[in-house]
């Protein structure tokens, strides 16, 4: 889900950004509940591993989740290590 920056401005340029984020939250919460991205694990992993892996602002916050659709399985981000990349759990069931 990629929300818009919010920026200050004209009242059309807040109004617009109101609407961009509605809509992006519509996309993926609804009455029957909240939908999480599906990716693949390729994709997981390029997100997991950004381009400039010291620059802190690249990563995904801690408690991302993700539906892995090549594991059917839900996955979290559960740390970051600069220079390395990111922790990516699978969420299992007992």
């Amino acid at each position: 889900m990629d929300l818009p920056t919010f920026l200050q401005g004209e009242n059309a340029e807040l109004q617009n950004f109101f609407e961009i984020m509605f809509q992006t939250l519509q996309t993926g919460l609804s009455n029957k509940g909240w939908t999480v991205p599906q990716l693949t694990t390729a994709q997981i992993t390029a997100i997991a591993n950004p381009p400039d892996l010291l620059d802190s602002t690249q990563y995904m916050p801690n408690g991302t989740i993700w539906f892995n659709t090549s594991l059917a399985k839900l996955q979290v981000q559960t740390a970051i290590v600069l220079g390395v990349g990111a922790t990516i759990e699978t969420v299992t069931s007992v």
